[in-house]
C-alpha cells in the first residue's frame, strides 16, 4: 500500500514539475525598435573611403521604433533588436539588380544627439558570388 501511495504521489509530482517546466511562452525574447527618444533625422558620417554613397545621407528613426533610409527604404521595428539601454542591431535584406543584399547595421547612442554606426553589407549576386562591405562611423541628429 505505501510503496502504490508513494508511486502516485511520484508520479503526480512528475506531472506537476514537467507541466510547469514546459511553458509555451518564449521568455527570451529582446524588445524591438529604437526608443522614441531618438526619433529625428541622423546624419551619416562614414570613417574611411569607398563608402557607395552611404557619407552624407540621413536616417530617420521613426517614433513606432523603425528606421527609414533616405530613398524611403523601412526596416519595421520589429526587424531590429534592442541590445542594451543605448545599443540596437537593425538586420534586412534588400534585393536589386538582380543581387540580394543583407544588410546589418549597429547603432550605438553615445548621447541623445550622437552615436556610432557600423553597417556590414553582403550582396549576393545572381551567380552566388558575393561581396563583402563594411563602414564605420556616426550619426549626428539633425
Amino acid at each position: 500500500m505505501n510503496k502504490k501511495l508513494f508511486s502516485i504521489l511520484f508520479t503526480l509530482f512528475l506531472i506537476g514539475v514537467l507541466s510547469v517546466s514546459c511553458s509555451n511562452k518564449d521568455k527570451t525574447s529582446q524588445p524591438t525598435g529604437i526608443d522614441s527618444k531618438y526619433a529625428d533625422k541622423w546624419l551619416i558620417s562614414v570613417t574611411g573611403a569607398g563608402d557607395q554613397g552611404i557619407d552624407n545621407t540621413i536616417l530617420t528613426i521613426n517614433a513606432d521604433g523603425s528606421i527609414t533610409d533616405d530613398t524611403g527604404n523601412n526596416i519595421p521595428a520589429s526587424q531590429i533588436t534592442k541590445n542594451s539601454n543605448n545599443s540596437y542591431t537593425a538586420i534586412t535584406t534588400l534585393s536589386e539588380n538582380g543581387s540580394t543584399n543583407k544588410i546589418t547595421i549597429n547603432i550605438e547612442f553615445t548621447t541623445e544627439t550622437s552615436a556610432n554606426l557600423k553597417i556590414d553589407i553582403v550582396i549576393t549576386y545572381s551567380d552566388n558570388t558575393t561581396n563583402e562591405l563594411n563602414y564605420s562611423g556616426t550619426l549626428t541628429r539633425q
